[in-house]
């Protein structure tokens, strides 16, 4: 693109991913990483600036996508448990036991003494039932009300509920 790049000068989708660099990579993974170039190179043009190499952009935008998004970070905000910081760490012995649970099947949700399917909760009731019985459990009331957001449509009508067009769900 000899002098100040124009958005007639930005390439295709498909044209961008015939470059023979790209050839190796899953077809819909680079489509929309040369999809978000494109975009981002339209916004730089706009404003008066220049993309640079797209296809080198488009395999740095698949790098980054296939970068781990949970990373370990240094808590250096003064606050114990950080609530943005993936809450407290877990403790040596927690860790050895998710390993060890969770490098297999468990019994998550299933009752062994009933032979059936369980319910996650039953681990945990016991614990705190005996941690409010000794004084040990403190904790606040939310008056608020609680909404399960397992599906895209129920996310979408928790979303309308929030934006004031829906009045219950």
């Amino acid at each position: 693109m000899p002098g100040k790049p124009t958005l007639r000068d930005l390439p295709s989708v498909d044209r961008l991913l015939a470059d023979e660099r790209l050839a190796g990579e899953p077809h819909d993974l680079a489509v929309a990483a040369a999809r978000a170039v494109l975009g981002r190179a339209r916004d730089e043009i706009r404003a008066g600036g220049d993309p640079g190499p797209l296809v080198d952009a488009v395999l740095d935008e698949l790098a980054r996508s296939r970068r781990p998004r949970l990373r370990r970070v240094l808590n250096a905000t003064g606050v114990l448990v950080h609530t943005n910081l993936g809450r407290a760490p877990l403790a040596r012995e927690a860790l050895e036991r998710v390993v060890e649970v969770g490098g297999g099947y468990s019994t998550l949700e299933y009752d062994l003494e009933r032979g059936e399917r369980g319910s996650r909760q039953a681990h945990l009731a016991p614990l705190l039932r005996a941690a409010a019985d000794a004084g040990r459990l403190s904790g606040e009331l939310h008056e608020g009300t609680w909404r399960d957001a397992g599906t895209a449509e129920r996310v979408a009508e928790l979303e309308a509920l929030v934006a004031g067009t829906k009045r219950s769900i």
